[in-house]
């Protein structure tokens, strides 16, 4: 039988708040960008995230009985956090380029990101 057969009896998965999660991604963000510098280019940052995704998936190929859920949720944590350190480090700044002082207002994120169908953005 396999995991995913209803008659077979599945553990409980740990229910945590979003902010929880969110929570450990921005620590992790706000430790990157103390201790590195800016990502200089869409290529680096891709880099970057592939070496952390590297890092999961070292992880992940872990025999089942021998992986470990936290060293996996830390890899996670990192993958995530490098993501927000892309956006805001390639795209935001691509998207205020040419702008004064290389910077787009806020409100015109918000804008720009609903028109372009981001989730969780309100115009």
């Amino acid at each position: 039988m396999t995991g995913s057969d209803p008659a077979v009896p599945q553990p409980a998965a740990c229910q945590l708040e979003p902010k929880f999660v969110l929570g450990m991604i921005a620590a992790e963000y706000k430790a990157a960008v103390a201790s590195h510098p800016p990502m200089a280019s869409a290529h680096e940052g891709y880099a970057v995230l592939l070496e952390e995704l590297d890092e999961l998936w070292a992880e992940i190929k872990q025999p089942e009985g021998r992986r470990n859920p936290w060293a996996m949720m830390r890899e996670a944590v990192q993958v995530a956090a490098m993501a927000v350190r892309f956006i805001e480090d390639v795209c935001l700044k691509q998207l205020g380029a040419g702008t004064e002082r290389n910077e787009i207002a806020p409100e015109q994120i918000r804008k720009e990101a609903a028109a372009h169908g981001l989730p969780g953005i309100d115009a």
